[in-house]
């Protein structure tokens, strides 16, 4: 008796994995930072440049520095 193969999805809800309650975490810290502090954390992970642009690889102008 075969199976469909997307049973194994039919109760799968990614609201309880791992990866999304880290996610949901870090999103809360975000938020309760200021602006500034936002601005500077996704320039130090480097998301934005100095001018709080967006780098290359995330849609914006900027070079990319691994290129």
């Amino acid at each position: 008796m075969s199976k469909d193969p997307y049973d194994i999805f039919a109760n799968y809800d990614y609201r309880k994995t791992e990866e999304y309650k880290r996610h949901e975490r870090a999103m809360e810290e975000l938020d309760a930072m200021t602006p500034e502090e936002q601005r500077q954390t996704l320039i130090d992970a480097g998301i934005l440049n100095e001018d709080g642009e967006l780098v290359e690889r995330y849609g914006g102008t900027a070079p990319n520095p691994e290129d």
